[in-house]
């Protein structure tokens, strides 16, 4: 399943999603994630530092591992693909 629902955590003084002059960007954007083994929606924390990268993670309904695909720049997700892990 792919997800693109993202919301940045922290907004910035002048409101936008890009930091003005002395201003920096929260890296971390709440994205929601669709378990591949029982299907249930949660939220996760994305860490958009790292640019386009592979994790995993455990559903916190059943457990079990989830590999998130995810293509992001700094303070934007792009889209997060949940499988199997």
């Amino acid at each position: 399943a792919c997800f693109t629902a993202s919301r940045i955590y922290g907004a910035t003084r002048n409101g936008s999603n890009f930091p003005g002059p002395g201003e920096r960007m929260d890296i971390l954007v709440e994205s929601e994630i669709q378990c591949p083994h029982c299907g249930e929606i949660y939220q996760a924390m994305i860490d958009t530092s790292q640019g386009d990268h592979t994790t995993i993670e455990d559903c916190p309904v059943c457990c079990r591992p989830i590999q998130l695909n995810v293509s992001c720049e700094p303070g934007e997700v792009f889209s997060v693909e949940a499988t199997a892990g």
